[in-house]
């Protein structure tokens, strides 16, 4: 029986438990999922250990690119699979580009903006662009926007963007985000756990408003996919039928 987990710090309320036993129960496999909660400044000798204790883990907030590190990779990451060795995958932006489809939304040729520079912001500006969007990124360090935006050549940011994508946690200052939601067509927030104020604003101006939670989805798709070594078949219909489960 194969060992998965989750590794991130304060992850207790994480749904990713419950999505890969959904997607075990479909399948008919047979495997366990843990969550892993380490302290947010763990050494990487503990977290490296973490790691190998597992078939493979899902990796979330603070670690992807220190995991990227480990394995020396120049972008973060968030599966790692340990099978005569680790190897690294950034399925995050699968999930945010899945999720937008889902909810109709094509970026190829949209400006879209993104609110945040962490791992999952930077996995998501990588997927997009390479869905043919038009990218640009702020932060509210802006040394952080500035190394992402060299790094991909990205545009400065757009007054009038098509969408606007935030990465940052719920309870972050969204006052600087906020002036671009007003001309936005849709606001992506990729937290799930409860509505942020952006997404509250984004409704009220009858905005398209998405949370996080399709993207945690199909980025659990893809990782199972990349785990189990099947593909799920209509992962949208399969989505559908675990909201129904909640």
């Amino acid at each position: 029986m194969k060992k998965y987990a989750l590794i991130g710090n304060g992850i207790s309320e994480s749904l990713s438990p419950k999505i890969w036993r959904f997607l075990a129960e479909k399948t008919g496999a047979e495997l366990t999922y843990e969550l892993c909660d380490l302290p947010a400044d763990v050494s990487d000798k503990i977290l490296l250990e973490n790691i190998c204790r597992f078939d493979a883990v899902n990796v979330t907030a603070p670690f992807k690119n220190k995991a990227a590190d480990l394995l020396n990779l120049d972008y973060p990451i968030n599966l790692i699979v340990n099978e005569g060795g680790l190897k690294g995958y950034s399925v995050d932006g699968i999930g945010v580009i899945t999720s937008l489809n889902y909810h109709g939304i094509d970026p190829t040729d949209k400006k879209m903006l993104v609110f945040g520079a962490g791992g999952a912001a930077e996995s998501a500006i990588t997927a997009l662009l390479y869905d043919g969007a038009n990218m640009s990124v702020i932060n509210r360090t802006q040394k952080k926007a500035d190394y992402l935006t060299k790094k991909y050549g990205l545009k400065q940011p757009f007054k009038k963007p098509y969408g606007v994508l935030s990465f940052v946690s719920e309870n972050a200052d969204f006052t600087i985000i906020k002036p671009y939601i007003k001309t936005a067509e849709f606001v992506f927030d990729a937290n799930y756990k409860r509505k942020s104020e952006i997404l509250v604003e984004a409704e009220q101006s009858g905005k398209t408003a998405i949370n996080g939670l399709a993207m945690l989805f199909f980025q659990g798709t893809a990782s199972y996919e990349i785990c189990q070594g099947q593909k799920l078949g209509d992962i949208e219909n399969l989505y559908g039928e675990f909201l129904k489960t909640l």
